[in-house]
């Protein structure tokens, strides 16, 4: 009976033991999983703050167009009124 009583200890530690450390597997692979979403968020601000950028980019280059547009009509406009004029 001691003998059974042993080996039952010795099954309820290993069983304990075991049951730990799938617990620890558990909390390890939650953890990862949170910073995997944290990952993820912080990848969609990254890429959204370089869409920004992007923007704020493209913007510019067509702020400097529009300028440049505008320059070219406004030469040429006034090339317009002076051969009307000269009509």
């Amino acid at each position: 009976m001691n003998d059974e009583i042993k080996e039952l200890k010795q099954q309820l530690a290993r069983i304990k033991a075991a049951f730990a450390q799938a617990l620890e597997n558990l909390r390890r692979a939650d953890d990862n999983r949170l910073q995997a979403i944290l990952d993820w968020g912080q990848a969609e601000r990254e890429l959204a703050a370089h869409a920004t950028k992007e923007t704020k980019s493209d913007l510019k280059n067509a702020k400097k167009k529009v300028k440049q547009a505008t320059e070219e009509f406004e030469t040429a406009d006034k090339a317009f009124v002076t051969v009307y004029k000269q009509k």
